[in-house]
């Protein structure tokens, strides 16, 4: 199989791959030649259509994995003893004063903030020593418990960070190292 082929194929999922080597091998033995390229596309597109089927397809037969099952309360009762001081909890989070504006509203939801451009926002996050997971101001994003989720992507980091790429540290030898003594 040509490389150009290979690469069309790797994309498939592995239990489509294996279909198509038996279409390939009883093509070859037919044909004696690799089956052309509108083979492939008819033998993806019949996969596709047997794969999306309503009724028959295996993501029809199965339960639904994403609807989780009712929770149950517990029966016992808790009560909240004790709420610790300056906690940068999501709930006490709520109600928080900008550190840029002075609104009430979280720095990650700050018009003014989001204005700035990327690099920015992360001197402001440094220079404020805010932690990069929560924004709080009690600790540093390596000890963060409570990061926040990026509202774009769901991943665990700021929604107004989103996108940055932090830039590498290329440490390049100096002439001394490269070049040996004598030369």
């Amino acid at each position: 199989m040509r490389p150009g082929k290979q690469k069309i194929v790797l994309k498939l999922p592995e239990w489509v791959v294996t279909r198509w080597s038996r279409v390939v091998a009883r093509h070859g033995e037919e044909q004696q030649q690799f089956p052309p390229f509108d083979t492939f596309v008819s033998f993806v597109t019949k996969e596709a259509d047997i794969a999306c089927d309503p009724v028959t397809s295996l993501q029809s037969l199965r339960p639904d994995r994403d609807v989780k099952p009712e929770r149950q309360r517990p029966s016992g009762r808790t009560l909240l003893t004790e709420v610790k001081q300056g906690s940068s909890a999501h709930s006490a989070r709520s109600n928080v004063t900008c550190v840029l504006c002075h609104k009430v509203h979280d720095l990650d939801d700050c018009r003014q903030f989001l204005a700035k451009p990327m690099d920015k926002r992360q001197e402001f996050i440094k220079l404020k020593r805010l932690c990069f997971g929560c924004l709080g101001t009690d600790h540093l994003s390596r000890r963060c418990n409570e990061r926040k989720h990026c509202k774009t992507c769901k991943k665990s980091h700021l929604t107004s960070v989103h996108g940055y790429i932090k830039p590498l540290q290329v440490h390049l030898p100096t002439k001394s190292h490269r070049f040996g003594k004598g030369q």
